[in-house]
């Protein structure tokens, strides 16, 4: 099974045996039992350390729209990433652009267009990792949908 650009070996009964890393890391994610959609608290994510790395856990979670824009903390939509690609998306940190982009967002969300802030989300992660995390787009929509943002 592949999820976010990992791959679990399973034994011959198809029980899961470890993680490694996909060729290329650009598999799409496919997991119908993972939430990797819906409220930042709810989702399944792999928080071990990343091989090679002090502090960086393997996976975070990416509020869609940022937190800026009001979209915060623990019950904020959210979906699954693998940091390294967290770390390319438009509303991260501090990289060029970044403020401008959340800025948009928020202002957006003040103009009632909640469902256009996160769409802007969606075609960011979509032009950097193609189908990528189409599962967590999909599992996030559906979740915004049943609470009432769109």
């Amino acid at each position: 099974m592949v999820h976010n650009g990992y791959q679990e070996a399973v034994d011959d009964s198809g029980s899961p045996q470890n993680k490694t890393h996909a060729e290329g890391g650009d598999a799409p994610i496919e997991s119908s039992d993972k939430k990797l959609g819906g409220a930042y608290k709810d989702l399944d994510f792999d928080n071990s350390i990343a091989p090679n790395r002090k502090k960086e856990t393997v996976e975070q979670r990416h509020h869609m729209p940022s937190q800026y824009s009001g979209n915060k903390g623990s019950n904020g939509g959210a979906i699954t990433m693998i940091t390294d690609d967290h770390k390319q998306t438009a509303s991260w940190d501090n990289i060029d652009g970044s403020k401008e982009y959340r800025q948009k967002q928020k202002e957006l969300i003040e103009q009632g267009e909640f469902q256009e802030a996160f769409e802007m989300d969606v075609r960011d992660v979509r032009e950097k990792f193609g189908d990528k995390y189409d599962e967590a787009i999909e599992q996030l929509r559906d979740w915004y949908k049943e609470n009432g943002k769109f």
